[in-house]
């Protein structure tokens, strides 16, 4: 048993130390101006920054079906993988969402 623990300790801490931490500052919009549209603000942010990888956010609906998903992976800036987006590109999606998803 004495010659598992060092292993166990070190295994532990080798996991603890590849979590990922954030690193970014907490996000809060600005929602201030005119509302997001849809068609307008938001789907050509998904488009350029997200169909890539995520094809099924391609149409209201299902970004709509996945809106929670997509506000917080957003704001905490795990999204999009291998870049980032402006804060007024994040503001028009999740303002948009805060407002309620409106089809517009």
């Amino acid at each position: 048993m004495n010659r598992i623990a060092p292993f166990l300790i070190i295994g532990t801490a080798l996991l603890l130390s590849c979590s990922k931490s954030s690193t970014t500052p907490d996000y809060t919009p600005d929602c201030s101006g005119p509302a997001k549209s849809f068609s307008t603000d938001v789907l050509p942010v998904l488009q350029s920054a997200c169909v890539g990888c995520h094809s099924n956010f391609s149409s209201y609906a299902q970004v709509v079906a996945d809106k929670a998903g997509i506000r917080s992976n957003i704001a905490s800036g795990n999204m999009p993988r291998g870049s980032t987006l402006t804060s007024a590109q994040k503001n028009k999606v999740v303002c948009w969402i805060d407002s309620g998803t409106p089809n517009n």
